[in-house]
């Protein structure tokens, strides 16, 4: 793994306790690579070690670990420009996901506006500590449609949140090198590459 910076990470390591770190991040990183390289794999064994112990059971929350959302770009609908908050100066397709998952519903659009609201203020709330108590695991900007200004809006929408506006937020998000979007020249870039034999 190359990060802009020169130096290595390795994400494949037999221990993998030490696995970047990403509770000290003190910044947000865009995971880079081909199709087929691991970027994925690599934020769903993040959420496992969150949940499993490294022999597979269930492990309770630690509460001093930022709470991880797995999110998938892909799902992000045609008419996410339907939800711009001109407040927010932002649309909520994220907002709305992590929404989905504590309502429980089986769509974005069903998400209530005081849902939205609460994920907005936990979200924006600066921590006791200065830790960040939430983290997204955001995969797939290249698997969002090109249609319209849809990567557009969720671009802008993952630029704001990379604001000190939302202090109790991390971002690690995935894309392929060709697609990656504006928002990623503002984060720790981290180039995947496949091991030469």
């Amino acid at each position: 793994v190359h990060s802009a910076s020169g130096t290595g990470v390795v994400l494949n390591s037999p221990d993998y306790e030490g696995r970047l770190s990403y509770r000290r991040l003190s910044t947000d990183i865009a995971i880079i690579g081909d199709g087929g390289i691991g970027k994925t794999t690599f934020l769903q064994n993040l959420m496992e070690a969150e949940f499993l112990t490294p022999d597979g059971n269930e492990r309770g929350y630690m509460s001093n670990h930022p709470v991880p959302f797995f999110i998938e770009l892909n799902r992000c609908p045609d008419h996410i420009g339907n939800w711009y908050n001109d407040g927010l100066e932002k649309t909520n397709f994220i907002t709305r996901y992590i929404g989905q998952i504590w309502e429980n519903h089986s769509t974005l659009d069903s998400v209530s506006p005081q849902t939205l609201d609460a994920v907005e203020k936990e979200l924006q709330r600066t921590p006791n500590d200065g830790n960040p108590q939430y983290l997204l695991l955001l995969d797939g900007f290249n698997e969002v449609r090109a249609s319209g200004s849809i990567r557009a809006d969720l671009s802008n929408e993952i630029a704001v949140l990379h604001t000190d506006r939302y202090p109790n937020v991390r971002i690690i998000t995935t894309s392929r090198e060709t697609q990656a979007a504006y928002y990623a020249s503002t984060f720790r870039n981290i180039r995947v590459v496949g091991l030469k034999e």
